[in-house]
């Protein structure tokens, strides 16, 4: 058992929230990703509150200091941003000293705790934090190599995605999101795991969905350059749909590809040339017979 250690530090008690001694002002500004509230529904007055990493010996400082937590208010806990503890426990204790204590609460998928006691038992009831999976992923196999298919999740309130084939096939699925576990229900393979950051879906078939939010777009009008700096007579026309594109030549339109890109590899399969590379800008397209197009 973690022993309680009196002395009191001064925190700093703005407009309802409380911070750990030690932040500053500047911290206090952005979200630390351990940061919750405590809702006090006990029925009696919190005189001390406690939240220690769960390796820790000692509780440390009483959070309120010299305030109270009525029943029925919260408290808005902010951590810094270089916290990087997981697990943490929290005690309370009445105007007598009574106390309860909880254990393992991973902060890091919590934004609410809501403390009850009733007919001597005391509950703790947590609000997950909701995930936001919006956007584009691109899916990989066990071996590596990038999936053909790149899916677009929307998000509906707190637990409801539509997962649709973002190159603008028919494929799609209903599916929910609870914690890091989600579901897609009208798949094959249903059950996925988010990754702690958010960015990563590892489905029980071994394919792994990476979000690509920040996917180049591509479509505009393209102008070629051969190695000599020479301008081609071509101008080409890009569409894209996801990373599924469509390449025509703008001046006689019978000229054209169908490709698509990966990260900052581009491939034209109707052409001889098929392999072109990227750059960071996404305005220029170096092709692997050496001619360059230059996005206006």
């Amino acid at each position: 058992m973690k022993k309680t250690i009196c002395n009191v530090l001064a925190v700093l008690f703005v407009i309802g929230l409380f911070y750990f001694p030690g932040i500053s002002t500047a911290e206090v500004s952005a979200q630390a990703a351990q940061d919750f509230a405590v809702v006090n529904k006990t029925g009696a007055d919190i005189h001390a509150l406690y939240v220690t990493p769960h390796n820790a010996k000692e509780w440390g400082d009483d959070i309120l200091g010299v305030d109270t937590l009525p029943q029925n208010e919260s408290v808005d806990i902010t951590f810094s941003r270089k916290e990087r503890a997981k697990l943490w426990d929290l005690r309370i204790e009445d105007a007598n000293g009574a106390f309860i204590e909880w254990e393992n609460f991973n902060l890091l998928e919590i934004t609410t705790v809501v403390l009850y006691y009733k007919n001597g038992k005391a509950t703790a009831v947590v609000d997950e934090k909701l995930a936001d999976i919006r956007g584009i992923w691109l899916g990989y196999y066990e071996d590596g190599t990038i999936s053909e298919y790149a899916w677009n999740i929307d998000q509906t309130g707190s637990s409801t995605i539509m997962i649709q084939d973002a190159n603008g096939g028919k494929t799609k699925s209903k599916g929910s999101i609870k914690g890091n576990n989600i579901l897609a229900q009208d798949f094959a393979t249903k059950n996925g795991r988010l990754s702690a950051d958010g960015n990563k879906i590892v489905w029980s078939d071994g394919v792994v969905w990476v979000r690509s939010n920040d996917l180049i777009d591509v479509t505009g009008t393209w102008v070629g350059y051969y190695d000599d700096g020479t301008k081609s007579p071509y101008v080409w026309s890009i569409i894209q749909t996801g990373t599924v594109i469509s390449i025509q030549d703008t001046k006689n339109g019978k000229t054209k590809s169908r490709g698509r890109f990966e990260g900052n590899k581009v491939f034209a399969l109707d052409f001889a040339t098929q392999n072109g590379k990227l750059s960071a800008d996404g305005k220029k397209i170096a092709w692997s017979d050496g001619v360059v197009w230059v996005k206006e």
